[in-house]
């Protein structure tokens, strides 16, 4: 992937994981001909401020595609998330009794 260019009315977020906050996975479901994957994305916000609360809310009416950015020894991978049939938000689950996560909000 070298471009992103977004169709008219779509919107970007931009979240920057820390502490482990940012979980990617995904599902394989066998198929007769071929295999099929669901693609998920586990994160945590730790500073749940009105703007972001905000975005999350505007979150749940879309599909995304998610491009995660990793950083390992130095170098830079790149990976696409939901690219063909999009993600949707699914779960939302504000935490405040969690001191270790500083009370984290869980969006899957």
């Amino acid at each position: 992937m070298t471009k992103l260019q977004l169709v008219a009315g779509a919107s970007m977020y931009t979240f920057q994981g820390k502490r482990n906050s940012v979980e990617p996975g995904y599902y394989m479901f066998p198929l007769i001909y071929s295999d099929s994957f669901s693609h998920y994305i586990d994160f945590r916000v730790f500073e749940y401020t009105p703007e972001i609360k905000t975005t999350v809310r505007k979150l749940k009416f879309g599909k995304y595609i998610a491009i995660l950015e990793m950083v390992v020894n130095g170098e830079v991978f790149r990976e696409a998330f939901g690219l063909h049939s999009g993600m949707e938000l699914m779960q939302l689950q504000r935490i405040v009794s969690d001191y270790e996560n500083s009370a984290h909000t869980h969006y899957l």
